[in-house]
């Protein structure tokens, strides 16, 4: 019985026993597994990270990719330019060579020249005095030219000797040179008195000659027809003060820009310019292609114009100021826009300059966008964002902005605002008052 008992009390200490062990085991299993649910947690949550990184990274990547691919296509069209340039070069080279041998025949044609009229003039006769012509109330001897060559003339003037029936005696007569050929007919010169002659008259003057050499040898020179209209300019460059301008485009065609001339180095053309709200620029595809607006107020040039300006290497300058008074711009180095077969895609250098932070870097090879049609990568931006421009994301990253929005106070992401400006750290979505884009030719 006491064995019994023995082994009732040795088995219960054993289940005592057993159940602490197990309760024990049973809160570290339930530690573990609550520890590995947060670092499963953890894990998951690095590796979501590491996934959105690998996405910005390969969206990177591929837009490096693009900007390689359009630079390596820019590249091959600059080495066509040069080729032709070059063989523009040589064909200038040739026919500035053909004109140098022909300056230099002209020149040697005029020394022969000036030596044939000094060998002309050393043998001239030189008598004491003519046979006097028989008195006679006929017209003067015919006159005759000297042979003269192009550009060059030599003009000699003498007069025949002729008498009046009353002059006779001696004391009327002097000594004169032999008739000399005339390009004019004058009175000769035959005595010291004072009778004035006239178409039967003698007028008595020196006997010497009048001999009027004129040689020239003038290289042709082209006149430059003058602007007729002085205020047509083919770009801002070419403008001396801010104002609008007629501008002429590649293909002839004319339009109204505003040109600033006071800032930057002047000649920039404002193809964008957002003042006080009194235009709509959430528009249809058709109306920023055409473009809209008033040059004296707010408009938008238009994208097709846009095309014609940007085929000559152009910067751009974007300035900017918000309600408070403060003010900055972003300069880029280079812009190009495509024709609207390629979406109006924009090409946007990589060097930035300025006060307002790069909040359209990014956009380099962003398609254009609008409310009608949604092109590029990112088309559901033109109405998150009520705007038609390259749009290029519409998320809260810091180098966003929204230039063509809504204008004024409260409209948030649908309004006008830069990303980075002011030196914001995150998305600044504080509205602009007033917005001015901007191109200039290099």
């Amino acid at each position: 019985m006491t064995n019994f008992i023995l082994k009732l009390f040795v088995l219960a200490l054993l289940v005592a026993v057993s159940r602490t062990v197990v309760a024990e085991t049973s809160a570290k299993l339930e530690e573990l597994v609550r520890d590995l649910h947060l670092r499963l947690n953890a894990m998951s949550l690095e590796s979501n990270e590491q996934i959105e990184q690998l996405i910005v990274e390969q969206q990177a990547l591929r837009q490096s990719m693009d900007q390689l691919s359009w630079i390596v296509g820019h590249v091959e069209e600059s080495m066509k330019v040069l080729e032709i340039n070059q063989a523009n070069i040589v064909g200038n080279l040739s026919h500035v060579t053909n004109q140098s041998d022909t300056i230099m025949a002209n020149q040697h044609f005029c020394a022969n020249h000036d030596a044939l009229r000094d060998l002309y003039f050393e043998l001239i006769p030189r008598c004491q005095g003519p046979m006097l012509p028989p008195v006679t109330s006929e017209s003067p001897l015919p006159t005759s030219t000297l042979p003269s060559t192009t550009e060059h003339s030599t003009e000699i003037t003498t007069s025949l000797p002729q008498t009046t029936p009353t002059s006779t005696t001696p004391e009327t007569t002097s000594t004169a040179t032999n008739p000399i050929p005339t390009s004019t007919t004058q009175m000769p010169a035959t005595s010291t008195t004072s009778t004035q002659a006239t178409s039967t008259t003698l007028e008595p003057t020196s006997t010497t000659p009048t001999i009027k050499p004129t040689t020239t040898c003038k290289p042709k020179t082209s006149s430059t027809t003058p602007n007729p209209n002085p205020t047509l300019d083919s770009s801002c460059k070419n403008a001396t003060t801010s104002g609008v301008h007629t501008i002429t485009l590649k293909s002839g065609a004319t339009l109204e820009a505003l040109c600033q001339m006071d800032r930057h180095g002047g000649g920039w053309m404002v193809f964008q310019s957002r003042l006080d709200g009194t235009v709509n620029f959430n528009r249809s595809w058709v109306d920023y292609r055409n473009g809209f607006g008033d040059a004296r107020g707010e408009y938008w040039l238009g994208l097709e114009s846009l095309v014609q300006l940007t085929l000559q290497d152009s910067e751009l300058l974007i300035e900017m100021e918000d309600f408070g008074g403060i003010a900055a711009y972003a300069r880029y180095n280079y812009i190009k826009v495509e024709d609207e077969t390629l979406g109006y895609r924009l090409r946007l250098g990589s060097i930035f300059t300025g006060t307002a932070g790069d909040a359209m870097g990014r956009y380099f090879d962003a398609a254009f966008a609008t409310v009608d049609l949604r092109g590029g990568s990112f088309p559901e931006c033109a109405e998150t964002l009520a705007s038609g421009f390259w749009h290029y994301d519409c998320g809260n990253s810091i180098y966003r902005n929204n230039l063509n929005g809504i204008y004024g106070h409260g409209k948030g992401q649908q309004g006008i605002w830069w990303g980075t400006f002011n030196g914001a750290v995150n998305q600044n979505r504080s509205p602009l008052k007033t917005v001015r884009m901007m191109i200039r030719e290099l």
